[in-house]
């Protein structure tokens, strides 16, 4: 149900909002104590590669420079699902430390992964005791927006400051009904609108989009998926586009981009669906390049029983895309950060 009067609100209001590693401790921080590096060039981004799922670390690739691929995180067993500040000097992971059944959510240097440490060093809020997911971060660097469960297993979307403090709820709204699991948030760039996929049914990787406004709490569908048809929205940096991925079925994901649209007929904000990618197997993880004009996404080869997926380049308008190489000896990818959710 696409409720009426949150459509208003696309873009008109604005909102407020373990393991400790062993990387070196000697970068700068914010005034928040975030640590922080030199910033990412806008052609440098993030990656998690590994030799497979479970032996992951973040890495540093160059869309501009294909022989550039430096180490960046070097802490536990497994790191991946970067999320990237909007200075670019700062990035938020999840770790998974050996023996543990829960990953936690880390923050370090975009560039060099010094200073990490765990994002909540008193532990998270009641409502992420359970498990956190990917964040978002507000373009003015003032918060997050996280979707997690709590100790229960239910499903919520916070609000916390760059301390980890809680500063408000978005929880799914009756009028859109229970929501079991709720996933990869993205930030409109004037913090008004969250984008997620959620679903009503837990475990998931996918379902509907729904965007909510920050400001008023309210629910409202963007694209009505059928079982885990939609994920991995994100928002280009200008605020004027949105990316996701959509599974058409037979183990085929598409990557379509869509553009912003508070005129459009169908209540949902946004224009027609542009598909960029769509090779035979799954192309997903979207993220838009700083400038906005460029996709690099994820695709894993059909023929592969894995989730291993090479990374490729593709304008926004689609055409012929261009392939990251991975790190010397690491061929498995997953989840690339080269903007801000």
């Amino acid at each position: 149900m696409v409720l009426a009067t949150v459509a208003l609100f696309w873009f008109t209001h604005r909102g407020g909002g373990g393991d400790t590693g062993d990387e070196g401790g000697g970068a700068d921080t914010t005034a928040t104590s975030l640590p922080t590096s030199d910033p990412l060039t806008d052609s440098q981004l993030l990656v998690a590669a590994g030799v497979d799922q479970n032996h992951q670390h973040l890495w540093l690739l160059d869309a501009d420079d294909p022989e550039t691929a430096i180490q960046v995180t070097r802490g536990s067993t497994r790191e991946w699902i970067p999320a990237l500040s909007p200075d670019r000097r700062t990035v938020l992971f999840a770790r998974l430390a050996s023996g543990d059944k829960t990953p936690q959510l880390m923050v370090a240097g975009a560039a060099d992964g010094s200073g990490a440490r765990p994002f909540f060093p008193e532990g998270p809020p009641e409502e992420c005791a359970g498990k956190v997911l990917r964040p978002a971060w507000f373009a003015d660097g003032h918060g997050l927006v996280l979707p997690c469960t709590d100790r229960g297993g239910r499903a919520h979307l916070v609000v916390v400051d760059l301390d980890g403090r809680l500063t408000d709820r978005l929880d799914p709204t009756p009028e859109v009904g229970a929501l079991a699991t709720i996933g990869d948030p993205t930030l409109s760039s004037d913090g008004s609108t969250v984008v997620v996929w959620a679903n009503a049914d837990a475990p998931a990787a996918g379902g509907s989009l729904y965007r909510v406004d920050v400001e008023s709490g309210g629910w409202a569908l963007v694209r009505a998926g059928t079982g885990e048809e939609y994920s991995d929205a994100v928002f280009s940096e200008d605020g004027q586009l949105l990316a996701f991925r959509r599974d058409v079925g037979a183990g085929n994901y598409q990557v379509v981009v869509a553009r912003v649209d508070e005129s459009a007929g169908d209540g949902s904000g946004l224009g027609d669906d542009t598909v960029v990618a769509d090779d035979p197997g799954k192309d997903q993880d979207p993220m838009f390049s700083p400038d906005s004009s460029e996709v690099v996404y994820g695709h894993v080869n059909p023929e592969e029983n894995t989730l291993a997926e090479e990374l490729r380049v593709v304008g926004v308008d689609g055409g012929a895309a261009r392939t990251l190489p991975p790190p010397p000896g690491l061929d498995y990818l997953s989840v690339p950060a080269w903007s801000r959710r």
